[in-house]
């Protein structure tokens, strides 16, 4: 090998060494390219999920210091392309399964297109269309896309929510890629490849089913279930509610600061009541 090339190589594994910052995803490595060849490690925090600060030790053991600011995990993000993915439905953890909004341009750019996973989605529901970075390797969720045509993205909520099939979609402003995300939910989520299995699905709905409403879909978000969900009467709401014993952290209307006084079963009730509510989420 080339002394000088060693010499460059042991000086930058010097600096990384000290400390590094590195997306972690679950059973996944920490993996950092030195020189052109790529270095990983093993977090030593299974439960962690996110953006993260490591400090690498011997062994291919890296030691979790705190999590990436927002700022620094922006800024490293912004040294890779864009791509604009509209979301399908959440595989592990916070990845999620999407598509190009634009299909030919991430075929040229990349050489192929299809579904794609965007891993550490930390917010975003089926059809969110969503700013995501291509390291070489993996998509990164980057943020929520907001030059998206909220239009777009409404209607395919509600056709879901309405159980509308694929071919039943009507709207002039549909794109042929956004039809194809529309049969991909339809398959898992509608059609019984997926229909709610896990425990939490099951007691979701099984209390919306209970007052008369309906699970679409719902979101871990750490310490609460974001669930979207409809009326008897079609109407959409998004509620966070407490995994331990479903009772309403934040009911997506205005309630007066009452929200913890009912759980989500009787927050069906309230909302098909309440004539004059206003959405907060």
């Amino acid at each position: 090998m080339n002394i000088a090339l060693l010499h460059r190589m042991i000086r930058a594994e010097s600096r990384v060494a000290r400390r590094l910052m590195a997306p972690v995803i679950p059973g996944g490595k920490l993996r950092v390219r030195v020189q052109g060849m790529v270095r990983s490690w093993r977090p030593d925090r299974e439960d962690f999920e996110g953006w993260g600060i490591f400090r690498p030790t011997v062994g291919n053991l890296a030691r979790f210091v705190r999590e990436a600011s927002p700022l620094a995990v922006e800024k490293y993000l912004d040294l890779f392309p864009r791509f604009r993915m509209r979301l399908a439905y959440p595989l592990k953890g916070n990845s999620w399964l999407a598509f190009p909004l634009n299909e030919s341009d991430m075929r040229q750019r990349l050489g192929r297109g299809g579904a794609f996973t965007v891993h550490l989605v930390n917010e975003g529901s089926a059809f969110d269309v969503v700013d995501a970075r291509w390291d070489g390797a993996a998509l990164w969720y980057a943020g929520p896309e907001f030059r998206a045509d909220p239009v777009v993205t409404d209607y395919l909520v509600q056709a879901l929510a309405e159980g509308l099939q694929p071919q039943q979609l009507h709207a002039p402003n549909l794109t042929p890629d956004d039809r194809l995300i529309y049969d991909r939910v339809w398959s898992e989520r509608v059609a019984g490849r997926s229909r709610h299995t896990d425990l939490a699905g099951r007691q979701l709905e099984e209390a919306l089913h209970l007052a008369g409403g309906q699970l679409v879909g719902y979101r871990d978000r750490g310490g609460h279930w974001f669930v979207t969900w409809r009326t008897a009467t079609g109407e959409i709401h998004n509620s966070a509610i407490a995994k331990d014993n479903l009772n309403v952290i934040s009911a997506g209307i205005c309630l007066d600061g009452g929200d913890s006084a009912f759980d989500l079963q009787s927050l069906v009730g309230v909302v098909e009541k309440r004539p004059d509510w206003t959405e907060v989420f």
